[in-house]
């Protein structure tokens, strides 16, 4: 996807001020027991806590409403 904004929950302020950091580069490598991410830039990045968002595609139910 070419511009995050576009799907973006809540603004950029909000990430800022709840010291979330959105990282838009390609992953190549995580390191689990030391808690890095290693980019395709070549940047690393310690975390706490990681979340690995795929994407996905919604299913549709076959129900009414």
């Amino acid at each position: 996807m070419a511009d995050v904004s576009k799907v973006a929950w809540r603004s950029q302020d909000f990430y800022k001020e709840s010291s979330i950091d959105i990282i838009e580069d390609e992953v190549f490598k995580v390191d689990f027991a030391a808690r890095t991410v290693s980019t395709t830039s070549g940047t690393t990045y310690d975390y706490t806590k990681l979340v690995l968002a795929t994407g996905g595609t919604p299913r549709w139910l076959p129900l009414q409403g």
